[in-house]
């Protein structure tokens, strides 16, 4: 498959290998965190404000900051940023050294870390139409988004064996590292990328922030729906995040060994999902896949409230699993289709902000539906609002086909 074989070619490889190390050090450094502030105050509400810690600083950088980056210095800046979150992590096991041991700190550096994610994770999605030709552009999404796909089962299964034999605060080191190695492959890639013809070199059209995405969306059709989807359904997603661990405790009557293995099988579908969405057929439809790969998600939902097993539970997790990357990777070709290279870093900043702002009021709202309803409830009311909205935006992709073109 085109996915596959972009790997026999040395510069998606490196790219590749360089997210990869450090998307798995991510899931390191998540797990560590709440780790540390369970250790530290046993409060599940101080865990919680953690998480909100991480998601406000990433959807107001988001907004503000994205044209902070110019296409010109997209590689160089990505490196910089790497190297500084590198020096951000690695505080954390420098002060315990030090008998430093305090919640306020680790709030402070979720926050920090976030800031530069923030910048780090559009910029680097709007840099790859300068990597590779524009009929491996697709591919290249896919395989960058596996990255995260791969690490959802390599980051837990390695934190496992890697306790054995060195302290949870290490967890955070070898994080550090792993931008280190990011760093370092980012700078390989940009001495090797192909030379941009002059008129790309130049910073473009001026600085901007978010909001000039935003104008960008709302004048293309295709992109109109394709946020509002993403938005209604990562509303929807902490049903699956937060709903799952409860549905397995109270209705399926298995601990954390299930929940273990759905999340495994769960990062097992994204790995095919990947695989899928590299494929000729589904790049040319990609608006359409995206949509009607959203509605097979919410039918995966509907399938889990209603499983009668843990096997069930499974299989419907798997499923969700596939389809998930699929829409997924299916919208971000999309926009790096249909959208002019100079304007991509806000377009893919805005969709960034849509994702986490829409996961972070959904998890309020779903923790409220549980203490009022069950959880069995919220998952399947989830399921079907992301069935809907797969849906409907599947007709609006059909009037228009093409979303939009480049002017």
């Amino acid at each position: 498959m085109r996915v596959l074989r972009l790997l026999l070619q040395p510069v998606p490889l490196t790219l590749w290998l360089g997210q990869l190390f450090s998307v798995t050090g991510d899931k390191l450094y998540g797990m560590a965190v709440l780790w540390f502030v369970l250790q530290l105050t046993g409060s599940a509400k101080l865990m919680a404000f953690v998480s909100v810690a991480e998601s406000v600083p990433y959807v107001l950088a988001g907004l503000l900051g994205s044209g902070l980056i110019t296409r010109s210095r997209r590689l160089p800046a990505l490196i910089r940023l790497d190297l500084l979150s590198a020096v951000i992590i690695a505080i954390l096991p420098v002060s315990y050294l030090f008998g430093v041991r305090s919640v306020l700190l680790l709030i402070v550096i979720a926050a920090a870390a976030s800031l530069v994610a923030a910048l780090f994770d559009p910029a680097l999605q709007a840099a790859l139409p300068e990597v590779v030709p524009a009929a491996d552009l697709q591919p290249i999404v896919a395989l960058t988004d596996s990255t995260d796909r791969l690490a959802r089962v390599l980051g837990p299964g390695s934190a496992g064996l890697l306790l054995l034999v060195m302290p949870e605060i290490h967890l955070f080191t070898l994080d550090a590292a792993t931008f280190l190695a990011s760093a370092a492959a980012l700078a390989f890639v940009a001495r090797r990328r192909p030379s941009a013809p002059p008129a790309a070199r130049g910073d473009g059209a001026p600085r901007g922030t978010v909001l000039d995405g935003l104008r960008e969306v709302l004048r293309q059709p295709g992109l109109r729906v394709g946020l509002a989807v993403r938005g209604s359904c990562n509303l929807a997603w902490p049903a699956f995040t937060i709903g799952l661990p409860f549905e397995l405790v109270h209705r399926l009557h298995t601990g954390p060994g299930g929940y273990g293995l759905l999340l495994g099988v769960f990062g097992l579908g994204n790995l095919a999902g990947n695989l899928l969405s590299g494929t000729p057929r589904a790049r040319r439809h990609l608006l359409a896949v995206y949509c009607l790969a959203w509605s097979l998600v919410g039918t995966g939902f509907l399938a889990l409230a209603l499983a009668p097993s843990l096997a069930v539970a499974a299989l419907a997790t798997a499923w969700m699993g596939i389809f998930t990357p699929l829409a997924n990777v299916s919208m971000d070709a999309h926009i790096a289709t249909v959208v002019q290279p100079d304007r991509l870093l806000r377009v893919y900043a805005l969709q960034r902000s849509v994702v986490v702002g829409a996961s972070a009021a959904g998890a309020f709202a779903v923790a409220a539906g549980i203490e009022a309803l069950s959880a069995t409830a919220v998952i399947a009311a989830a399921g079907a609002w992301i069935l809907l909205a797969g849906m409907l935006a599947a007709a609006r992709a059909v009037i228009w086909p093409h979303g939009a073109h480049r002017d």
